[in-house]
């Protein structure tokens, strides 16, 4: 039995130390770094490495960004719900399917869907402060069943907002970047029927 050959052991680069990555890249991918160096006078190698350097710099850029649209409560919350929802959302699509096209589209299969909207409700049940959950009562019954389904009505206005249904310019404003991001799931989104449940146990 012919003996494995090792190759080289690998050696931890030391600060401002270049060393080599191999990778291949897709040729659109090639031309556009190819493009961007022309126009910044950058090597192909010195700009693909800026570029690498960016995308890990924008990973922290995000908790920060939402932390000044929500506040930190919000922002971490918002950040706990999407990273619930996309690991069970990939590994149930892929799971179902066998393959890493289902997974990357999992929002486009009822399971996989289903169960990381159960990940986002666990997430939210988790944090629920402790209390009673009731609306506050008036002495107007229309203000207080108005008061019971504000979520759910304020929710159905977002709905309606994403898709095309605003009633202010500035709900247009905030719609807008947002339709553009969820894509054909802005198309099919539609008020739920029935009245929307969250407290546990209900």
């Amino acid at each position: 039995m012919a003996k494995k050959r090792t190759g080289r052991p690998t050696k931890n680069a030391q600060p401002g130390e270049r060393v080599s990555l191999g990778l291949k890249v897709t040729g659109d991918i090639k031309r556009r770094v190819d493009e961007a160096a022309k126009q910044s006078g950058r090597t192909q190698s010195q700009e693909a490495e800026l570029r690498l350097e960016m995308s890990f710099r924008d990973e922290n850029l995000m908790p920060h960004a939402l932390e000044l649209a929500y506040g930190p409560r919000l922002a971490g919350l918002l950040l706990s719900i999407g990273w619930a929802m996309e690991d069970v959302g990939r590994g149930a699509a892929f799971v179902k399917e066998r393959t890493l096209e289902a997974a990357d589209n999992w929002f486009n299969d009822s399971y996989a869907f289903e169960q990381a909207a159960k990940a986002a409700a666990t997430i939210l049940l988790a944090a629920q402060p402790k209390g009673d959950p009731s609306a506050p009562v008036f002495d107007n019954a229309r203000a207080t069943e108005a008061y019971r389904t504000i979520g759910q009505e304020i929710g159905g206005s977002v709905v309606d907002a994403l898709q095309g249904r605003t009633v202010t310019k500035k709900e247009e404003t905030r719609a807008e970047p947002i339709r553009a991001l969820l894509g054909p799931i802005a198309k099919r989104l539609k008020r739920p029927k029935g009245e929307v449940q969250i407290t546990e146990g209900n």
